[in-house]
C-alpha cells in the first residue's frame, strides 16, 4: 500500500470532519473552491501558512504548532 500525498490525505480528512464538498470546506478555509480542489489533486503545493490554515479550518494540530 502507498502513502497518501498531501492532497490525498487533505480530502479524506476533509470528508472525516464532514465537509462532503471542497466548496463547503472553501468557504470554511476563506480560500476559493478551485484552489482547495487544486491542492486536493496535487497540482499545487502549499506553503506552511496555508498548511496553518487548513489545518485550523479542520481542527487538526498543526505539526509546527
Amino acid at each position: 500500500m502507498s502513502a497518501l500525498s498531501f492532497g490525498e490525505y487533505l480530502k479524506q480528512l476533509r470528508k472525516a470532519k464532514g465537509f462532503k464538498t471542497a466548496r463547503m470546506f472553501a468557504r470554511k478555509v476563506g480560500i476559493s473552491n478551485a484552489t482547495i480542489s487544486r491542492i486536493e489533486s496535487g497540482e499545487i503545493g502549499t506553503s506552511p501558512q496555508m498548511i496553518r490554515k487548513l489545518s485550523e479550518s479542520l481542527g487538526v494540530t498543526h505539526p509546527a504548532s
